[in-house]
């Protein structure tokens, strides 16, 4: 289908040609991949979500940019994207970049890197296909397994992409999602439609391996997620530590506490305190995976989930970060299809902008408390105890 002739070709036209939502800005776009995680700000100048051509079901299609600090002013890097959920892919993707070598190296750069707990830098991953190499760079994050890798370019998926992808087609699968994209803003219609197709190809492949993986693999010992494990193991506190500070300090190797030990100290701080409380830490992907369209502030850093009891049922304990300020971040509990009991006439609606003040919010499928806290170093016992139990009341109703 194509543009009346005399009409300029838009996102907003190609929507309501095929009878789909359109929003020409919108702030609710899930940060699932890392293209999505890039800059201090994205903005959404259009965005369509539903079942798009290809058979893609509930999918975002949106003409997105990253903004950035340039030498004098800011800058922006746009991209037409297209944004599935996957969460089959889980069972064998940590992390799996297949860019195309025209994209910038910040394009391709990794904006977590920095807030891992225990850095390592990605694998590039060979094919017997030199002109696959030479258009695509490969690379998979460290903790992946690259046999799993080398099963989704299947021969077949690798001749599609050297001879049948789009002009500058990238893709990430990540956290349960895979996110494909093109540098610029696509509007002709035929084009959109050949991008949303590549984007099924793709997708075919990830449902291919998740479906034959089935369940997750256990955890490598030697992994970056397996030195974590083995590092928080090593240090048994005989009470959860009051805050982020006295759980760093069990890690210091000296005088100082480093910053490999500050973030050992607020994984662990989060674990002893939210286990306590009567919830179960869970990787952030697993959750990422489960909640796409829930969209909270900050950069997610910690999350657990609520024993199967009628308070906590279905609800979520998560720790977002803010990365351009260390001395603020949220404190949140996402509770899924609930909705507020009359004790919830005492908190004042929004996402919370004042530290200890609890909030309410809803986006139609959960109840989402928010608090602003100190940070990645300053949160304390004190106040996520406080936290708890101003959202304890809504709930048990």
């Amino acid at each position: 289908m194509t543009t009346p002739a005399g009409d300029e070709p838009s996102l907003a036209s190609y929507a309501a040609a095929r009878g789909l939502p359109f929003r020409p800005s919108s702030f609710a776009l899930p940060q699932a991949t890392q293209i999505l995680r890039h800059g201090f700000m994205r903005e959404v100048t259009g965005l369509v979500r539903g079942d798009l051509p290809g058979g893609l079901d509930d999918a975002w299609l949106a003409h997105v940019a990253y903004v950035y600090s340039g030498v004098n002013d800011l800058k922006r890097s746009p991209f037409t994207l297209l944004l599935i959920e996957a969460p089959e892919s889980l069972s064998f993707a940590v992390r799996v970049l297949c860019h195309d070598r025209d994209l910038s190296k910040l394009d391709m750069s990794n904006p977590d890197s920095d807030r891992e707990i225990i850095r390592a830098g990605d694998r590039s991953v060979r094919l017997e296909s030199e002109e696959f190499l030479s258009r695509y760079a490969l690379f998979a994050d460290s903790d992946q397994d690259e046999n799993s890798v080398w099963r989704l370019f299947a021969p077949t998926l690798i001749h599609w992409l050297n001879t049948e992808a789009p002009k500058d087609f990238s893709f990430e699968l990540q956290d349960g999602a895979l996110c494909c994209f093109v540098p610029g803003s696509l509007t002709d219609p035929d084009r959109l439609d050949e991008f949303c197709a590549a984007g099924a190809r793709v997708f075919k492949e990830v449902s291919r391996i998740g479906e034959a993986d089935g369940t997750a693999k256990a955890v490598d010992p030697d992994s970056r997620r397996g030195q974590v494990e083995r590092a928080l193991a090593e240090q048994v506190f005989n009470e959860p530590p009051k805050n982020v500070k006295a759980a760093a300090k069990a890690f210091r190797r000296g005088l100082f506490i480093s910053d490999e030990a500050w973030r050992l100290g607020a994984e662990a701080f989060f674990r002893e305190q939210s286990a306590a409380a009567g919830f179960e830490r869970i990787e952030p992907g697993e959750y990422r995976a489960s909640h796409i369209g829930t969209i909270l502030p900050g950069d997610l850093a910690h999350v657990a989930r609520g024993a199967d009891d009628r308070t906590w049922r279905d609800c979520y304990l998560v720790i977002t970060d803010n990365t351009e300020y260390d001395t603020m971040g949220w404190t949140m509990l996402v509770a899924d299809g609930r909705s507020p009991s009359p004790a919830a006439d005492g908190l004042p609606v929004g996402i919370s902008s004042d530290r200890g003040l609890v909030k309410l919010n809803t986006d139609g499928r959960s109840l989402i408390f928010s608090t602003l806290d100190g940070g990645k170093r300053d949160r304390s016992a004190a106040e996520l105890g406080a936290f708890i139990e101003a959202c304890r009341p809504v709930l048990a109703g």
